[in-house]
This record gives structure tokens, sequence and C-alpha cells, in this order.
């Protein structure tokens, strides 16, 4: 038998919140299946120190803010080094956070193999990019370069990865899974879910979801939808701009749409996956994306999706119901949902590469490598067909 995996995860993502896919979920799933009895995780993530279960999470270690009213308490860091120390592998999601630092300085300290998970951090686009930079050549280049391996979810985030950081050379590319099931293995009609929400079956329904903030370019969908009779739109999502939130809704009220479109805080787990599978066409008009997991998740309820092609989730999807936009221009985006609504539904299979059974299986296969080198730097392919 194989040695143990004994891996801690460490996350600047809070485990009580809910998310619209993403890096939550992968936390989740990597805890679930690790815990066998043979291998264990445990996670650490930010947070009033306590252990238990929370979020899904077995396990769980929550850490203080390292610094608190303008004060910097070392103490705080003693789960997380508590938890490294009695590991043999770490895996560290996220990038620019004090947490994912602070454990990859203690993984270099004891010598231990330690993987980045990027999660699109990397990019400096829109937010913050003096900032960002600056950590980049003060912390983070050297942060990246320790690592045995930086796993990125596209080719297209490994490329950016390398564009901004040249000397990065090691690099796993592994996407993100899908795997909750469909609404209607949940036994959840369209009627129910339109009617749920108060939409007029009459129309057709598209569906439009994500962190509310400017690089997901939710106009480009509005404008693309005003130019479509008979289509009524949703648009789902956490208000993390509120100044951009009411900027779509005045978008909207512009262009005419009126009682044709819907704005809605965050809908999550199976009301989602409702809305998604209820829906005639999923679409996405986000600038830059390194993976897109909504898009993910709608094709896995079989509805047909639109979205840029210089997606990372572009790299793993194609067939009937799939249809990559060149530009986000409106007629582009109105024809392409035109498609979508006319055209049939996403074939089976499309997404199988993507079930969480293969996506945890290269995870595997990836710490097990390590182990196996000592925790010599690794590079390439973690799973057939899934990485570089």
């Amino acid at each position: 038998m194989s040695a143990p995996l004994r891996i801690v995860q460490v996350s600047p993502f809070d485990p009580r919140r809910n998310e619209l896919g993403g890096p939550l979920e992968l936390i989740r799933q990597l805890a679930a299946h690790f815990n066998d009895g043979h291998n264990s995780i445990r996670t650490v993530a930010p947070g009033i120190v306590q252990a238990g279960s929370v979020g899904g999470l077995p396990g769980l270690i929550l850490c203080q803010e390292l610094c608190h009213y303008r004060t910097v308490s070392i103490t705080r860091l003693r789960p997380l080094k508590g938890a490294i120390q009695t590991s043999n592998v770490v895996l560290i999601h996220g990038y620019r956070h004090w947490l994912p630092v602070c454990a990859a300085r203690e993984c270099r300290r004891l010598g231990l193999p330690y993987v980045v998970h990027l999660h699109g951090m990397l990019n400096r686009e829109f937010r913050s990019w003096v900032k960002k930079w600056v950590f980049d050549r003060a912390v983070g280049r050297s942060m990246l370069t320790a690592a045995c391996t930086v796993v990125c979810s596209s080719q297209r985030e490994a490329t950016l990865a390398r564009r901004i950081l040249p000397e990065l050379s090691r690099i796993t590319v592994l996407p993100h899974g899908v795997g909750a099931g469909t609404a209607e293995d949940h036994g959840i009609s369209r009627s129910e879910t339109l009617g749920t929400l108060g939409i007029n079956p009459e129309l057709s329904l598209v569906v439009t979801m994500g962190r509310i903030n400017r690089s997901k370019n939710f106009e480009a969908t509005i404008r693309g939808v005003r130019r479509l009779p008979g289509v009524a739109l949703i648009v789902v999502g956490p208000p993390e701009d509120r100044s951009y939130w009411s900027y779509l809704q005045h978008i909207a009220k512009q262009e005419g749409l009126g009682g044709r479109v819907r704005f809605l805080p965050g809908i999550y787990g199976a009301a989602k996956r409702s809305l998604l599978a209820a829906a005639d066409a999923f679409v996405s008009t986000s600038h830059l994306d390194s993976f897109s997991m909504v898009v993910a998740e709608a094709i896995e309820q079989r509805t047909p999706v639109v979205y840029p092609e210089w997606l990372g989730i572009a790299e793993y999807v194609q067939g009937s119901g799939v249809y990559p936009l060149p530009s986000t221009s409106p007629n582009d985006v109105a024809e392409a949902i035109r498609k979508a609504i006319e055209g049939p539904r996403v074939e089976h299979g499309v997404v199988e590469r993507l079930m969480w059974p293969n996506i945890l299986c290269s995870y595997e296969q990836l710490f097990r490598r390590l182990l196996d080198n000592a925790g010599d730097p690794v590079e390439g392919d973690a799973s057939s067909g899934l990485s570089e």
C-alpha cells in the first residue's frame, strides 16, 4: 500500500460564505476525497480560531487575521504552523493574501513540498494593478518560483502566468470540476422554477451569472438581449461593486428592457442548478476568466452556452449547444444567443472529462509524484489529457 498523504490545504477564502462556483467547491471536494481513512487532509482558512466542521469541511482550522487593529501578532499563525508541521504536502489556494504567503514561508523553512493554485489571482488587470505589481516584486515572485509546481486551471492562465513571471517554469494545468447532478436528477421542473421567479413561460429565458464587478462585462449581455424581442434576462451575482450593480440596472432601463430583465443578488446550491436548467441559454461576456466555472455548471445542466472564445473553459468543451463568441459586440452576442435558443440542448458527455472523480484523481497523482520525488519540482502532465 502507498504511503498515506497528510495534506494541508491553505485557503484565503472564507469557508462559511456562498459562492457561484470556483475555489470553495474544489476545496470541499478535496476535503471529502482525501479524508478516506488512509489519507487525511486539513484545511486552514481565515477566521476566528476554532476546530470542527464548517461549510462542509471536516477538520477545518480557522486562523485569525495576522494584522488586527494595526497590530501584528505572530502568535496568530500558530494554528497554521501546527497544521503544516504535521503534513507531508501542502496545497496553497490563492496568491495575494497574507495566509498563502505565510504558509509558503513556513513550508520553505521546514523543507516541505508545496503547490500553489492560482485561481485566476495572478492577473493584474482592472483592479489595483500597481499594488499587485509591488506584491509580485516584493513577495509573490519568490513564493511562486519556490513551489514544486503552480496549478493553473487552463492553458490561457498558464500563458498569462509565464508572461507576468517569465522565470515561472513549473506549471501544471488542471481544470475545475463539476458533478452536482442536473435539476432533473433532483426532481425540479422548469415550470416550477419559472413560477417561483415570476418569469413569463412564453418568453425565452437567458441567464448570466457571476461576481458583479466590471471585469465580467455584464452590460454586453444586456445590450445583446435588447436586440432579441421575446427574450427575458436574469442577471445573478453577489454585488461586489455596488456602483457597477447600479450601473447595470441603469443600462437595462436605458436599453428599454423594462420587465424583461431581473437582477438577483445571489442564488446558490439547488436553486442555482434549477435556474441554469430552466434557461434557454446561459451567457457569459466576461473580459477575462481563467476558467469560468459557471459555464461548466450550465453545460452540466445541458443548457446551451454562449461565452467569449478567450475564456479558459473553451479549451475543455465543444459540440452542439456550445457557442464561442469572437467578440462581445451587441450584434455578435445577440446572434449567438439566437442560435443557442433555437438550437439543440448540450449533448450528454460534453463535460465528461471535467467530472469530479477525474479531477480528484489528477490531484492525487500530482501529490503522489511530489512524495515519490521527495518534493523535487514537478511540471506537466498530472493526468492524461488534463495537464500540460
